[in-house]
């Protein structure tokens, strides 16, 4: 599986969960966390860097963004 589908494969489980709950099935919801937890810990450790360097990136800039206005995140 490529990083890619790894991830469209994490964020189906994730959607699917939210669906199996909704209709109380929290047999299947259950199923569906651990095959998402599984997917996420196959992670390449490329994909980890990446996705390491995305949200220290975003969160960077949330706090220039919090200093320039006075710590106003919604500004």
């Amino acid at each position: 599986m490529t990083d890619s589908e790894r991830e469209t494969f994490i964020a189906d489980c994730g959607r699917r969960i939210n669906e199996a709950y909704s209709k109380g099935d929290r047999q299947l919801a259950r199923g569906l966390v651990d095959m998402r937890t599984q997917a996420i810990k196959g992670r390449s450790p490329t994909q980890v860097a990446a996705m390491e360097r995305d949200y220290f990136s975003e969160e960077g800039e949330r706090a220039r963004l919090a200093a320039r206005t006075g710590g106003a995140l919604n500004a």
